[in-house]
Parts: structure tokens; sequence; C-alpha cells
């Protein structure tokens, strides 16, 4: 019978980047990581993934590989948010058996994901119980160039990144049974979404405010809008909308899965009217779509309008807690 010291062993131990900075890793009883270089901060975060709440039930193990990538993904996404360099992440896993052949599959998607963002794996748990996967992520930045939600200032542009609305459709789309979503099109961009990390460090000495777009636009631009004490103005009408979605949904169900849904993992961010073409520049350098949406306004309210017209929203993001 397989323990937990084989799983690690057999699973986890090999094939993962390997930075500089881990004197030691997997296979004690804690990991001993040397701080980069310099001068630089530290930045953490963690987040917890579970089985019917945060991707569909698992069922034969066919998206295991999906899964262990987008389980890092996800976590990357919160770094990039951040303007951060990944360095170092820890796994705690919880499984309900030992499947050889799902581990496999898991462990192959997680290592896949760690290698392209060049971070490595230094340690964590495995246990029983329904499955869940919780991952600490560990990166850096230059002193004082951390990008937080509390910087943002009245006037202010708001930008999103790349494009909205495609994961959630896909998750409609399958709870909903309804073949005119084209599930094939959007499915990757539920279970690998690529943790916006080249444009976050682009953004350090740019952006005044960032937070990565995990439960939906609305919701977390007003968590931004919370720390930085603002209200805002924004044009639905100027949503960056998925191409494959807008083929498959009406404008306005597109829109509204834009606005409300999560799991985009895209940046939103505010930028200095001064800064705008430093912007232009770095996108064009990136090769990424960055799109303006509305304004940063005095006020704790955000107001919204299509065409100029005010409208409300019923639903405004995921919270795990809401009624």
């Amino acid at each position: 019978m397989t323990g937990e010291s084989e799983i690690i062993e057999r699973y986890f131990r090999q094939g993962f980047a390997d930075r500089r900075g881990v004197r030691t890793g997997i296979g004690d009883d804690g990991a001993v990581l040397r701080a980069p270089v310099g001068a630089n901060e530290i930045v953490v975060s963690c987040d917890t993934l579970v089985d019917g709440v945060h991707f569909p039930k698992q069922d034969g193990g066919r998206h295991a590989a999906d899964l262990g990538y987008r389980c890092l993904a996800v976590n990357l996404s919160d770094l990039a948010a951040m303007g951060a360099e990944p360095l170092w992440f820890t796994l705690a896993l919880t499984l309900p058996s030992v499947d050889e052949d799902w581990l496999e599959a898991f462990s192959s998607g997680l290592r896949e994901c760690a290698v392209e963002a060049n971070i490595a794996l230094v340690g964590g748990d495995t246990c029983r119980g329904p499955l869940a996967c919780t991952i600490q992520v560990i990166g850096s930045v230059p002193p004082g160039q951390a990008l937080l939600r509390s910087g943002a200032a009245v006037g202010d542009a708001i930008y999103v990144s790349g494009d909205l609305g495609a994961a959630a459709a896909w998750i409609q789309g399958l709870e909903s049974a309804e073949p005119a979503l084209g599930l094939a099109g959007l499915e990757a961009r539920f279970w690998r979404p690529a943790a916006q990390l080249a444009l976050g460090k682009g953004l350090r000495t740019l952006a005044s405010a960032a937070i990565d777009i995990s439960d939906g636009l609305i919701r977390d631009l007003a968590r931004l809008l919370r720390a930085s004490r603002l209200g805002a103005r924004l044009r639905l009408e100027d949503l960056p909308l998925c191409e494959t979605l807008r083929k498959f949904a009406d404008r306005e169900q597109t829109i509204k899965m834009a606005a409300c849904a999560g799991d985009d993992y895209q940046l939103c961010f505010t930028i200095a009217d001064d800064k705008q073409q430093e912007l232009e520049r770095l996108a064009s350098e990136l090769d990424i779509r960055l799109t303006r949406i509305g304004l940063t306004t005095t006020g704790e309210n955000i107001d919204i309008f299509y065409h100029d017209r005010p409208v409300s929203l019923e639903h405004t993001g995921f919270d795990h807690f809401a009624g």
C-alpha cells in the first residue's frame, strides 16, 4: 500500500523547478530558504481549492492534470497582482484515497505550471479526507514596489487585462448542458488560467493599485476601491469580452458574465493619466490586451453605466459565505 512518504517521494520530489535559495526543501521538518540577494521584500499568499466548490466535482480523474495546473496557477495570480517574482511554494493535498493514476496526472500538471513560472516546490503535507488542495506561494519584490489595493487616487483610470467571462461561461454551460455555449472552446480558460506575472512586474512602477480577478470583476474591483477609500464610474460597453463567448451568447448575457462572473484571473488595476503612454509601451512589449473600463471617483459607490444609461447588476460575484 502506498503511504504518505511514498506519495511525496514518487510524485512531488523530482522534476519541479530548481531555484537558488533552497538550502533544504522536501524531506525535512521544514524548508530552509535563503532570501534573494539584496533588500527585496517577501510576498506570501495562500489559497485552498475544494472539490465541488472551486472546480467541478472530480469524476474518474479526467481533469486531474488540469487540476494540478489550476491549483498552482490561481495562486500565482495573487503574486502577479502584487507585482512579485515567484520563488517557492508549498502544497497541502487532502485525498479521499490513493489513486496512483490520478496522482501521476495531478503532479504532472502541477509540475508543468511550476516549471513555466520557475517556482520551486519546497514542502507541504498530504492527508486523507475530502479532495482539497491548499497552496502557499512565496515571491519577492524590490523594496517599496509591491502593488497594493490601497494606492489608487481620485481620477485614476481603471484597466483590465485580457478578456473576461470565458471560464464562467464554461461552468455555466457545464451545469446547464447548453451545447450552444461552445464548451470545448472555453474549457481551457477555466482549467489552465494564465497568471499575468510579466504584466504584474511591469506594472510595479506604473500602477497605483491592483488586484487579480478571481471572484468577478465587480466584486474584486470593489475590494480595491474599498482599500483605497474610493468609488468608481464603470462603462460596461468597454468591457473586453471573450470572442468565443460572444459567438454563442447574446450581448446582455456576455456582458453580465464579463462583469460579474469569476475565474478570469486577469489583472484589474488603476493608473494615473501621466503614465498612460508608458502603459501603452508595456502592452506592446508584452503583446497583451489592456482595456480602459472606467475611472475612480470620490465616494464609496461603483456607478455602472451602459452607453451613459445607469444600470444595476443583481449578481456581483462569487462569495463563499453568501446565503
